[in-house]
């Protein structure tokens, strides 16, 4: 229509007769999207006026569309300016030199926003240049205090001494007081921590971080996976591989693992905010121990059961892969003489010989060190490399990526049956089949090369585990003492750098001197004097930050004191134990002191089994002796024997002839047979007592 005016839309090109309703519909453009009725579809700015609408609905599903309110309180009715709008209509006015309204209308910025940004430019810039405006000036830390928390909190909590969301907050308080922070809360000393909302904004803006639920980890494990222990370990693997040249197909792992007929149950779909349960055939399962078998080049091997059983069942084998061993021990665990049977598994199903030699690596647990499997496996070609004590969760291939998805297939075989087969109990002759269908199932060369290639042994790579994941043994190193004659040997790690390679520099276990500031090393260099209490600087709103203060300063990393030196049984550290004699000898002492405990413990036994014999044997000649009457001339014999009582002349005979005097004067013997109520005296020796009975006859007998 001629005469009217008509407003054009440049993002879309749509046409507006009025300038309201160019001016809304430019706000669909730039504006954040507005909170819709999940009922209608209607489209609101504010949630006051979504509440309002809902009331007229009278599905009570239309409450969903309530927005819940946030953690950071928004004012309603206020439009928020997006920085990106604001910027373009600034630069829309100095290019143009349009009005500040018009800018305004053409980007949805408020005059009075866009007016304060010019009147910033001009005071701060040359007019022409956009100043965005500084928001939350009394910040409690800057950005670099804020990153050294960060990479404080991932340190300790690498080093197996996570901080919970309470100890967090708490530290974060310390490190404000010790920064001299102008911006502490009231409400953080009186609570002594950092405030909810400030934890969930930083953890906002910092999304490294998280919470989670951390695993248990053993002081052994943590201590034990040091850069030392695993330099040990690949000098000796290398030496083997070297002095053999082994191909992959000859680099073999074993290990063992737990089995049982009730498995952890699979996650089911039930209905949410409810607890569910899933059946089981028992409370606690019967176990039996598997061994696995791989090799490096992605072959897995038939694998051999340990059951508990005395004899063997057919069904045991029912349905395994083919060259699958079924062993029986007492209790279902791996001991000395079953390890020996394994090693001879293992000989049959990799063909190893004195001139086809093949390398096995295997954890030197005790079951597995004995002098017996050894020299098996010196007859046999095999040649075994043993990994440090408590690393085989970084260094083993078979519980790096075998294992996990071992177990979780057989559980879900496990609980496909129990869907199938109601009410009928999986038992231990069930599960060595489903044991095999798992491990045929897993036991392929992505799995198993993934291992070899996760802990470094093929392809070779020492430098395969950085220095972060040696940050648990950081808080049980000590430092070498000044005079090792003078001083007991406190390190943790078995063995020092030094003895690696003596002419090569000495690395750093696991990066040791990285742990603490300088200051802390000025103070240990003057150990003679005393300590002085820290000053903690009070802050104010004119003085200014320390920014050389760390969170380290206000909580060291925890560090462990000096232990005294063990005295146990000393463990065989990673070695060829095949070819090193140290380790041998080691193993024939500790089979010479079982001997010796076994031959003490048989003659003990043998003395028991004696002493109760001969017990045995007097008890029953005592009640023998009981048993037989007495005969009429033992008394004959007996005065015959003894002289002195047949003896008229001796004083004993006077004696012994008033007493019978007496006796017979007092209580005189009535020469009579026993009648009715007539009362009679019966003595009787019992037990090496005298029983004495007065009875009362009741009848004639």
């Amino acid at each position: 229509m001629e005469g009217v005016s008509t407003y054009t839309c440049d993002h879309c090109g749509k046409v507006c007769s009025s300038k309201a309703g160019f001016t809304a519909h430019i706000l669909t453009h730039t504006r954040k999207t507005g909170l819709r009725c999940d009922h209608c579809g209607k489209v609101f700015t504010g949630k006051g006026a979504i509440r309002k609408h809902m009331l007229t609905h009278t599905d009570p599903s239309c409450l969903a569309a309530m927005v819940p309110m946030p953690r950071n309180y928004q004012p309603r009715n206020i439009l928020t300016t997006d920085r990106t709008n604001l910027e373009k209509a600034f630069n829309h006015r100095i290019e143009t030199g349009c009005s500040i309204r018009t800018a305004c209308n053409l980007f949805g910025v408020k005059v009075s926003t866009l007016g304060d940004a010019f009147t910033r430019s001009l005071k701060e810039s040359d007019g022409r240049t956009f100043v965005p405006k500084h928001q939350n000036i009394k910040k409690v830390f800057t950005d670099a205090q804020e990153h050294f928390i960060e990479e404080y909190s991932i340190k300790i909590s690498r080093m197996f001494y996570g901080l919970s969301t309470r100890a967090f907050r708490r530290m974060v308080l310390k490190y404000a007081e010790a920064v001299g922070s102008p911006a502490i809360s009231d409400v953080w000393r009186r609570v002594g921590m950092a405030t909810r909302d400030w934890y969930y904004g930083y953890m906002f803006r910092h999304p490294r971080l998280a919470l989670k639920a951390p695993e248990g980890m053993s002081l052994a494990r943590a201590m034990a996976f040091n850069r030392v222990n695993v330099e040990v370990f690949f000098k000796a693997y290398v030496e083997a591989v070297e002095r053999h040249s082994f191909m992959p197909a000859r680099i073999f792992n074993l290990d063992e693992s737990g089995l049982s007929t009730v498995m952890k149950p699979c996650k089911v779909v039930c209905e949410k905010g409810r607890p569910v349960a899933s059946q089981v055939a028992r409370e606690r399962g019967n176990h039996m121990t598997f061994v696995g078998i791989v090799n490096a080049a992605g072959h897995g091997f038939p694998p051999v059961f340990i059951i508990a059983r005395k004899k063997m069942h057919a069904d045991f084998q029912r349905g395994t892969t083919p060259g699958t061993t079924v062993l029986l021990q007492a209790n279902g665990w791996m001991d000395h003489e079953c390890f020996v049977q394994t090693l001879e598994h293992l000989h049959k199903v990799s063909y190893s010989s004195m001139e086809n030699k093949i390398l096995l690596i295997m954890d030197n647990a005790e079951c597995h060190m004995s002098i017996h499997a050894a020299e098996y496996a010196i007859q046999h070609g095999i040649v075994i490399v043993t990994l440090p004590p408590h690393t085989t969760a970084k260094l083993q291939p078979l519980d790096v990526s075998v294992f996990g998805p071992f177990k979780s297939v057989l559980r879900s075989i496990q609980d496909d049956f129990k869907l199938s087969n109601t009410h009928v109990p999986i038992t231990e002759h069930m599960l060595p089949e489903m044991a095999c269908k798992a491990w045929d199932k897993v036991c392929n060369v992505t799995n198993i090369t993934n291992g070899f290639r996760a802990t470094g042994i093929f392809p070779v790579n020492r430098n395969i585990f950085p220095d972060d994941a040696f940050a648990g043994a950081e808080v049980t190193e000590q430092a070498p003492p000044d005079d090792d004659d003078d001083l007991p040997q406190t390190l943790a790690a078995p063995l020092t750098p030094s003895s690696l390679e003596p002419d090569q520099p000495q690395p750093g276990p696991s990066g040791i001197g990285r742990m603490s500031p300088a200051f802390f090393a000025s103070a240990a260099s003057t150990p003679e004097a005393a300590p002085q209490p820290r000053q903690t600087p009070t802050p104010t709103a004119s003085s200014p930050p320390i920014l050389d203060v760390t969170p380290e300063a206000v909580q060291p990393y925890p560090k462990a004191p000096p232990r005294p030196a063990a005295r146990g049984r000393k463990k065989i550290r990673a070695c060829i134990l095949t070819e090193d004699e140290e380790a041998l000898d080691q193993l024939r002492e500790k089979e010479k002191k079982k001997a010796a405990r076994e031959e003490k413990k048989r003659r003990s036994e043998e003395k028991k089994r004696e002493k109760k014999r001969e017990q045995e044997a007097r008890q029953a000649a005592k009640r023998r002796r009981r048993s037989e009457p007495v005969e009429a001339s033992s008394s004959d014999e007996e005065a015959a024997d003894n002289p002195a009582l047949c003896d008229d002349s001796s004083e004993y005979s006077d004696e012994f002839a008033e007493e019978l005097e007496h006796d017979a004067a007092t209580y005189p013997f009535v020469q009579k047979e026993p009648e009715v109520k007539d009362f009679f005296y019966i003595s009787k020796f019992v037990a090496y007592h005298s029983l004495d009975y007065v009875h009362l006859l009741h009848k004639q007998v």
